[in-house]
């Protein structure tokens, strides 16, 4: 049986939407496709691990620290304006 592949295992880690009941605000705005230059350095191991990792599985790094930043944001978007969350 294939294994999940990282990128796989962080979709479905990515907490259900919140419900109104629970604070929910505003549906999630559909993500433009623009592009921002993130720039950040990680541990050598670390960043040396997300390399072979995504290697062997077929995965762009990009795509692991895109989905990795969109769970958080998604967990944490009652703290963002709702101007900005609409």
């Amino acid at each position: 049986m294939k294994q999940p592949t990282v990128l796989e295992r962080l979709r479905a880690s990515v907490p259900p939407p919140r419900t109104e009941a629970q604070g929910a605000q505003a549906p999630q705005r559909a993500l433009s496709g623009a592009r921002r230059k993130c720039s950040f350095d990680l541990p050598v191991e670390l960043a040396d691990d997300l390399r072979v990792l995504c290697a062997l599985q077929g995965t762009k790094q990009r795509q692991v620290i895109e989905a990795l930043v969109t769970a958080y944001v998604r967990q944490h978007q009652g703290l963002l304006p709702s101007s900005r969350s609409a």
